[in-house]
């Protein structure tokens, strides 16, 4: 017996995890290109507000990243993490 099925429920949770993570990577860009859509329109308020709801993304992901077993899964989030933050520092600078 592997533990009463621990081990599978430790991948499985892994998975999960991982997933999680890069769905929140998608929608934080997603978010990204919204609120540059809007500023690009003008709407300024609506930009900032997107905005926020990107940097919340950001936190959860910061959150649950060391959580990562897997090495080889948590440096790909890492370096798609690190991508995520410059654009967000480029969109906080247009924002000013």
């Amino acid at each position: 017996m592997d533990d009463f099925g621990f081990a599978e429920l430790k991948s499985t949770t892994e998975q999960c995890r991982c997933d999680f993570l890069r769905v929140n990577l998608e929608l934080c860009n997603t978010y990204i290109e919204l609120a540059q859509t809007h500023l690009n329109v003008g709407d300024r308020q609506a930009a900032h507000r997107i905005f926020e709801r990107a940097e919340i993304g950001h936190a959860t992901i910061g959150r649950f990243l060391a959580d990562v077993q897997n090495v080889k899964r948590r440096r790909e989030i890492e370096r798609q993490l690190t991508t995520l933050v410059r654009r967000l520092q480029s969109l906080k600078a247009s924002l000013s």
